[in-house]
């Protein structure tokens, strides 16, 4: 076999070439002396690459000497996003144009304690914001916070305590289609009917009075009431320059009327009005003046209750007296 020779004493000398292909030519592969793969450019100055490189350290990375730049993008470039010493992201602006002024009077930045701080609460009047105030407790206060806003409320002997019903009651209250009046009860605590003065007392005398139970069958109940009342002809009284007048009890009337007459011999006239009062001593108006002239009449009424009513009556000119005829008529 031909070079057997050399491959018996000199393998040394026997060699094989390896071949790749560029796409167009098959070309041999060269190794460097120590038979690696030898990458450089086959012609120095049409298939060399040249890097330009500054203080080009090619090495083991360190976080002591090295960095690299994390960018964000603004909307149209890149930016660097900047950290402080400590590796937090550094917000600061980059120039002064990007700045922010915050302005402060005695800014504590520190821990927050109860003790020193708070934070307003605020509510609205339904134009301002307005703050709301607690006492030392913490609990809303509701004071005003003017003089203006205060509202007084008056009492006597004003006794602040839980109820009893020992020593506490609540009165209730009906109308007699004037005036407000207490319902009173008996000491079992039944409603209590009878009258409060003898003056509202009802006296019924009956022959044979059949005390018994009622039957619907045998018994009926017919009650057909109706009395008038007219006082005699006439108060007939002469005025002068102060008001005057003569008390009517209605207390057991459920309507009534003062009937009032100028009687004068020449042109006069005379003021009256109506007054009413709890005692027949206490006057109060409840109405308004009316002149009368000579020969003229009016009626007279009340618009509330007291137990007692009256005409009064004066001089409508001083020192000129008018004579009036006051006639009370009244029906239960």
């Amino acid at each position: 076999m031909p070079n057997l020779k050399v491959l018996q004493d000199q393998p040394e000398q026997l060699k094989s070439q390896l071949y790749g292909f560029d796409g167009a030519n098959v070309r041999p592969l060269l190794t460097d002396n120590t038979g690696r793969t030898d990458i450089r450019p086959l012609s120095s100055s049409t298939d060399s690459v040249a890097i330009d490189a500054t203080n080009l350290d090619i090495r083991e990375l360190s976080n002591a000497t090295d960095n690299v730049l994390v960018y964000g993008n603004d909307g149209t470039t890149n930016r660097v996003i900047l950290t402080n010493a400590t590796g937090q992201t550094d917000i600061r602006p980059l120039t002064t144009a990007d700045q922010v002024t915050v302005s402060a009077t005695d800014l504590d930045v520190r821990d927050l304690t109860n003790a020193t701080d708070n934070v307003l609460v605020y509510g609205n009047d339904g134009t301002t914001n307005r703050v709301i105030l607690t006492n030392a407790t913490g609990q809303t206060d509701i004071r005003p916070l003017t003089t203006a806003d205060q509202v007084t409320v008056s009492a006597t002997d004003l006794d602040v305590r839980d109820l009893t019903n020992a020593t506490d009651n609540v009165l209730v209250y009906g109308n007699d289609g004037t005036t407000n009046r207490v319902i009173l009860t008996n000491a079992t605590g039944q409603t209590d009917i009878r009258p409060l003065t003898t003056a509202d007392q009802v006296t019924v005398s009956a022959t044979d009075l059949d005390i018994r139970a009622l039957d619907s069958v045998t018994d009926s109940v017919t009650a057909i009431v109706s009395v008038s009342h007219t006082e005699p002809a006439a108060d007939n009284v002469t005025t002068s320059d102060t008001y005057a007048g003569t008390g009517q009890d209605v207390a057991t009337w459920r309507t009534f009327s003062f009937f009032i007459e100028n009687t004068s011999a020449t042109a006069v006239s005379g003021t009256v009005k109506i007054q009413i009062s709890p005692d027949n001593t206490k006057w109060v108006d409840d109405g308004a003046e009316y002149v009368l002239e000579q020969n003229e009449t009016t009626v007279l009424v009340t618009s509330k209750y007291l137990r007692y009513a009256r005409v009064a009556y004066k001089s409508t000119v001083t020192a000129t007296p008018a004579d009036l005829s006051i006639s009370f008529q009244a029906q239960s």
